[in-house]
């Protein structure tokens, strides 16, 4: 399988979200947001979730409190 690393800063405008969701070949790829640019907001993290409704499975990871719990397996499950 070969996999590819697509960084963002923020959230992206639409034609970025719309080239790393269509990197995965799904319909409904799992994505994982990680808002540590936000310090883990919930409103942001809320508005990631709607705003990717219907468009890609979302899971985030959070930081605080510091370890998260099986972090390797999170994120190696995502597809971006």
């Amino acid at each position: 399988m070969s996999r590819q690393i697509v960084a963002m800063g923020g959230f992206p405008g639409a034609p970025v979200l719309d080239y790393a969701l269509s990197l995965t070949g799904r319909n409904i790829p799992r994505l994982l947001w990680i808002g540590t640019a936000g310090r883990e907001d919930p409103e942001q993290t809320l508005s990631i979730y709607s705003a990717l409704r219907g468009r890609a499975e979302v899971s985030h990871l959070e930081f605080f409190p510091w370890p998260p719990a099986d972090t390797r397996r999170l994120v190696l499950d995502q597809e971006i």
